[in-house]
C-alpha cells in the first residue's frame, strides 16, 4: 500500500485554518455559546427539539443590503425616475410618429380628392409606402383616412352631393377594412371626428348611414357599438342616430320574420 505525499498547499491551508479558528475549530475572538454544543439544551434546539426563533443581536449590525438600506432605497428611486423618463420619451416619440403618419395620410387623401387622382394609386401610396414606413396596422390606416376624406366631401346643406361623393371615395377606406375590429375602430373614429367638427356632428346619422350603405361597417358592428356606448354611459352619438338605429333593428326583425 502506497501513501501519497502530503500536498504542501494542503499543509499551508491547515496552518491558516488553525491560526484563524484555533486547533479546536473555534474562531479566535468570537465568544462561543456552550449551549450550541448541547443538543438537549432548549436554548440551543428549542423546546422538545422543535427549534427556536432567530432574533438578530442588537449589538451586531449586519448590512444585508450591501450598501445600506437607505442607499438601496435611493437607488430604487433613481431607477424608477429613470424608467419614468424613458417611458415619457417613448410616449413623446410615439406621439410624434403618430402625428407624422396622420399628416402624411391626410395630405395624400386630400391631394387625391382635389386632383381627382386614380383611387387605386392613392391606396397604393398609403398601403405600400406610408403603412410600412410608419409600421401601422390596417385599422390605423383606415382611421387615418376617414377624417380627411370627410373633410373634403362633406358639403354643408347638400346631402345628395355627399352621398354621391362618398359612394365613390369610400373605396379609399375599403381596402383597409379587413375585419370587424377595424369596423368598430372606424365607429369610434367617427365619434371623435364628430366631437371636433360641428358640421359632422349635425350630419352624424347621414355619415353613419352612408358608411353602412357602402359596407364599411356592418349591422352587427353598429349594434355592438350602440350597446358599448350605452354601457359606457356615452350615448351622445347613439341619440343622434336614433332614427337610423331604429330602422336597422326593424329591418332585422322583418328579415327574421320572413325567414320563419
Amino acid at each position: 500500500m502506497t501513501l501519497n505525499p502530503v500536498d504542501e498547499m494542503d499543509m499551508e491551508d491547515d496552518d491558516e485554518f488553525e491560526m484563524e479558528f484555533g486547533a479546536g475549530g473555534e474562531q479566535e475572538g468570537v465568544e462561543q455559546d456552550e449551549s450550541c454544543h448541547n443538543l438537549e439544551d432548549p436554548k440551543a434546539v428549542g423546546v422538545d427539539g422543535r427549534g427556536r426563533l432567530w432574533r438578530p443581536n442588537p449589538d451586531h449590525e449586519v448590512d444585508v443590503w450591501g450598501g445600506g438600506l437607505q442607499d438601496s432605497l435611493e437607488q430604487v428611486d433613481q431607477d424608477s425616475e429613470s424608467s419614468a423618463d424613458e417611458s415619457s420619451d417613448d410616449q413623446d416619440e410615439h406621439d410624434l410618429d403618430q402625428q407624422g403618419f396622420t399628416a402624411e395620410v391626410s395630405g395624400t387623401v386630400k391631394r387625391g380628392v382635389t386632383e381627382k387622382l386614380k383611387i387605386s394609386n392613392v391606396v397604393l401610396e398609403i398601403r405600400s409606402s406610408l403603412k410600412p414606413a410608419y409600421d401601422k396596422s390596417f385599422g390605423e390606416c383606415a382611421c387615418a383616412i376617414l377624417p380627411p376624406l370627410l373633410d373634403e366631401i362633406l358639403v354643408p346643406g347638400n346631402q345628395a352631393k355627399f352621398k354621391a361623393s362618398f359612394g365613390v371615395w369610400n373605396k379609399l377606406v375599403q381596402p383597409f377594412v379587413v375585419d370587424q375590429e377595424v369596423q368598430i375602430d372606424l365607429m369610434y373614429e367617427l365619434c371623435e371626428y364628430a366631437d371636433s367638427r360641428p358640421e359632422a356632428g349635425k350630419n352624424f346619422q347621414l355619415i353613419l348611414n352612408a358608411m353602412y350603405d357602402e359596407e364599411l361597417v356592418e349591422e352587427e358592428v353598429i349594434l355592438r357599438w350602440e350597446k358599448q356606448a350605452e354601457q359606457e354611459g356615452d350615448t351622445k352619438w347613439v341619440q343622434a342616430s336614433k332614427a337610423f338605429l331604429t330602422w336597422l333593428k326593424e329591418a332585422e326583425s322583418e328579415e327574421e320574420s320572413q325567414e320563419d
